[in-house]
């Protein structure tokens, strides 16, 4: 009776002693599987980033050429299955669509291709993190305790004034910060700030 009491005890403390080993393996494997969730990689937060349906955020463009430099303010929306849309205060919108440009200016209403318009689309980041990702880096000393991604992009374009990129995205909340466009020298062309980004979960599709 004795020897079968102590055979059960041997058995229970092997069970406990392998239970005590199992425990390190399973907190790794919930780590591995959960740590995505909680921490997602670079790559994963522009992945994320690239396939946002809809959006709406202010753009200031600031365009330098050798001589001078000239602003403009814009209001845009991005929407996955229709198209882009910026506009130019009041009286002046384009909508990016179907392969083409729509453009109202002060009630002068045209089309050409897309193709024809490079610059302004490149504000638009699900757009320009398409283009051949050079390198990301990590950073925090431009913005204060903003803790972004630098987005070393290259540019297909036959313009040499965009030839390639650098995008800045907000790590913690996804939003973009800055994007700077360079010409074939690595000059610094094209400067566009990004303000109130708001990720929508509905869009008026007339904006289209």
């Amino acid at each position: 009776m004795k020897s079968e009491m102590q055979f059960l005890k041997n058995i229970k403390g092997k069970k406990w002693m392998l239970l005590l080993l199992l425990i390190p393996f399973i907190s790794i494997i919930l780590i591995i599987t959960f740590r995505h969730t909680y921490a997602p990689t670079n790559e994963e937060i522009i992945e994320k980033i690239k396939k946002i349906d809809a959006y709406n955020t202010k753009a200031e463009y600031i365009i330098k050429n050798t001589k001078s430099e000239y602003k403009e303010e814009t209001n845009m929306y991005y929407c996955k299955d229709i198209g882009m849309r910026i506009e130019f205060g009041e009286d002046r919108v384009k909508i990016y669509k179907d392969g083409f440009v729509s453009m109202n200016d002060n009630g002068d209403e045209y089309e050409i291709k897309e193709n024809f318009d490079t610059l302004y689309p490149l504000a638009f980041y699900n757009n320009i993190l398409n283009n051949e990702i050079k390198e990301v880096k990590e950073g925090a000393e431009e913005w204060g305790d903003i803790k972004y991604l630098e987005v070393d992009v290259s540019l297909p374009s036959k313009n040499k004034h965009i030839s390639s990129a650098k995008v800045y995205i907000n790590k913690e909340d996804k939003s973009p910060i800055i994007t700077k466009i360079f010409d074939i020298d690595g000059k610094e062309r094209v400067t566009i700030i990004y303000k109130n980004f708001k990720e929508l979960k509905e869009i008026d599709r007339g904006l289209f």
